[in-house]
Parts: C-alpha cells; structure tokens; sequence
C-alpha cells in the first residue's frame, strides 16, 4: 500500500481523500482513505471491493447492479473491472482519456510521383 497521507504537490500540505459508495438512498456502503496526491480514480476498485449489503438470510451482497460516477472514473481499468464483474456503469466519457486524431493526412490520398 503506502502512505495514506501525501503532499499534493500544490500548496505543500498533507491530505487525505476519503471516497466513499453510497446506495441508491444515501446510505453509505463502503469506505477508503486515499492520499491527497492521489487521483480519484485509484481508490475505485478498493471502495467497490469493500461493499458488503446485507439481505436477510445468506451471505452479504457484494455486487451492485450498477455504478453511477463522474467522468474522473473513466478509465479503461475501472471500466474492464466493472465489465468483467457484470455491474452496468454509468460513467460520463471523459474527452480527455481518449485519443486525438493524429495530424497530417494518413488516408493514403496522396498522389503518388509518376515518371514520364
């Protein structure tokens, strides 16, 4: 793990986040303490694994249906996490985590020199 508490590289202070998962009513379902430094999207899967519900009789829920969160979540890790663990996402596309066109025109348009 590490240090829970980092400088966050700013206004050189410790800080510490604390991401939390809540239900559909507000109520909290699982916690992480993160270093200030850190981005949100590191201490997704740390929340999610912690999230226990229980439902009467038999073991705990440990699954949602699905995940709403802001567009700092999208990352290709969380994303394939989710993916993979079967829960739907809800996650806003974050224009600055895919890819710009490249410059210059790669279509192959371009005439090719003939000899006369």
């Amino acid at each position: 793990k590490g240090e829970i508490v980092g400088y966050d590289g700013y206004r050189h202070r410790k800080d510490s986040k604390i991401q939390v998962a809540v239900s559909g009513e507000s109520l909290p379902l699982s916690t992480a303490v993160c270093s200030g430094n850190e981005h949100d999207s590191k201490g997704f899967i740390e929340v999610m694994e912690g999230i226990r519900v229980k439902h009467g009789v038999g073991r705990p829920r440990s699954r949602p249906r699905e995940v709403h969160a802001d567009s700092a979540y999208d990352t290709k890790e969380i994303r394939e996490y989710l993916r993979r663990r079967g829960i739907k996402t809800n996650i806003p596309v974050n224009q600055r985590n895919r890819r710009k066109p490249s410059v210059g025109d790669h279509t192959g348009s371009r005439k090719k020199p003939t000899s006369a």
